[in-house]
């Protein structure tokens, strides 16, 4: 496979899961979502964990195997 349509391949599924977390989050922390900024699905036991944007404040958060935390990054 062509890298160049590999890398364009893999931006692609991002975005994709990237716009799910902004769609899917707001139901799960009872908050608005702006932007999912960073993100990471453990493979071996499917926690999502990253870095969402509310109303211009940055949270991090965890999500899966009986977790569901959501607290605010400290900015100075």
């Amino acid at each position: 496979m062509d890298p160049n349509k590999a890398v364009q391949e893999l931006q692609q599924q991002h975005e994709a899961v990237r716009q799910r977390l902004i769609q899917g989050l707001p139901a799960v922390f009872n908050i608005p979502v702006d932007d999912v900024t960073d993100f990471n699905i453990d493979p071996d036991t499917g926690t999502q964990s990253g870095t969402l944007v509310s109303e211009g404040k940055a949270y991090t958060y965890a999500l899966g195997n009986g977790v569901k935390k959501l607290e605010l990054v400290e900015t100075s």
